[in-house]
């Protein structure tokens, strides 16, 4: 089989990474992590004198909705989108659908909602007329509530505040 340069630096970057992950800093690599090493994620809630560094579009999981009074905020938790030769090295063969999503860390960050932000959720593959934040969270709260946290959405960040969600369609 033919290898191309970008699948074998693809493969090269992977595998320093997984090495790295071993924990190749001279510590004891035999050491097994415990459940809260893996499980728990940090939740990180940006401020003013904090700020995310989040800025622009990103595509994320909705893991969880606050609602305090009018405002709405949600938990987010990061991923990345991955096609083509570098989804087929992390699956080992090509991907049922064509894309895989990576989830490295378990970091969750909460933003608020601009009130009026665009909102565009899919029903059966097509977006649904322009919803608001509140209609967004009945949505996940209600009917999506159990696998809202495994369909990703586009989420553009400005200010620490989420101004657009796009849902992304999954076949």
């Amino acid at each position: 089989m033919m290898w191309s340069r970008q699948r074998t630096t693809t493969l090269a970057v992977l595998a320093l990474a997984g090495l790295s992950m071993l924990g190749c800093s001279g510590t004891d690599s035999t050491k097994t992590p415990t459940p809260t090493d893996i499980s728990t994620p940090e939740i990180i809630t940006p401020s003013p004198g904090n700020p995310s560094g989040q800025e622009g579009r990103q595509l994320a999981y909705i893991v969880a909705v606050d609602r305090d009074g009018a405002e709405l905020s949600l938990t987010v938790d990061f991923v990345v989108w991955i096609t083509g030769d570098e989804a087929e090295a992390l699956e080992g063969a090509e991907p049922p659908n064509g894309f895989y999503i990576l989830n490295q860390n378990k970091r969750r960050w909460v933003f608020p909602v601009d009130p009026e932000a665009r909102i565009v959720v899919l029903e059966a593959a097509k977006p649904l007329p322009a919803i608001t934040p509140d209609d967004l969270a009945a949505i996940l709260e209600g009917d999506r509530a159990d696998w809202s946290d495994t369909q990703p959405y586009w989420i553009t960040i400005r200010d620490d505040a989420i101004i657009a969600i796009e849902e992304q369609y999954v076949p």
